[in-house]
């Protein structure tokens, strides 16, 4: 049935851009507002001071702006790419703490995610970043203007037909 195929392509569809915008609000509000804490877990990092002071508000201002740009489907493709080029890089720096490539490796994460281990925060992050590359892979496919990626309705009338 090529009618329920692409239902449920849409719903997986909707899925994920759900579950990247949810990511995105609890990572960069938890990192605000744990601010202390992820201030010193980043000014610990192997990268110069100078650098670390500008990661500490830009992770979180970047991470709240793909959420806000996710919900728009005018929008939604730049805040694919921002989603996919984060995940690619929180997941390439954790790939080198896995591998020993750094003396020093705190987690500057924010909410519960920093308790994760690294090889769960590995499992994680590689999950989040194949989810945002299919969201990519979709967007690009359907010139980020199908029905597919139109804004989220989150709709609670009995009956609604648009999920």
């Amino acid at each position: 049935n090529t009618h329920g195929t692409k239902r449920y392509g849409d719903i997986l569809n909707r899925a994920v851009i759900a579950l990247l915008i949810l990511l995105w609000i609890y990572s960069g509000v938890s990192k605000l507002i744990e601010s202390e804490e992820t201030q010193l877990q980043i000014l610990n990092q192997v990268f110069p001071k100078v650098l670390s002071r500008a990661i500490l508000w830009s992770i979180s201002i970047v991470e709240i702006l793909a959420a806000f740009l996710l919900s728009f489907r005018t929008s939604r493709q730049a805040g694919i790419i921002i989603s996919a080029a984060l995940m690619g890089v929180f997941t390439l720096y954790i790939v080198a703490v896995v591998l020993g490539l750094f003396r020093y490796t705190p987690c500057s994460c924010g909410g519960i995610i920093a308790n994760l281990s690294w090889s769960q925060h590995l499992i994680f992050n590689a999950c989040f970043l194949a989810l945002a590359l299919y969201a990519l892979f979709i967007s690009l496919k359907e010139g980020g203007r199908k029905k597919t990626f139109e804004t989220i309705k989150f709709d609670v009338r009995p009956g609604w037909q648009d999920v």
